[in-house]
């Protein structure tokens, strides 16, 4: 489940970043530089299983009743783009 988590992670600061922008000022150009640094670390860890298996998939069943699933497959392609992007 950790491509869910990272998704999840993002998705959720990108909500609350109006809420922060707001409270801190300009001091939250520095917390929105921790992000970045956090998600190369959780991708980072992502390395050794692309080595092994050569890619991950991940399925959530979203609306059961009418088979939608929401999926991530990350592969050594995808990988290196987001440590670049997140790097």
């Amino acid at each position: 489940m950790q491509l869910i988590r990272i998704v999840g992670v993002v998705f959720f600061l990108a909500f609350l970043t109006p809420f922060i922008d707001k409270r801190l000022g300009k001091i939250s150009g520095y917390l929105y530089a921790i992000l970045p640094a956090f998600l190369f670390v959780l991708l980072l860890k992502q390395l050794p299983a692309i080595i092994d298996r050569h890619f991950i998939v991940q399925t959530i069943d979203w609306f059961p009743l009418l088979h939608v699933r929401l999926s991530f497959y990350l592969d050594g392609l995808s990988l290196l783009f987001s440590l670049l992007i997140a790097g």
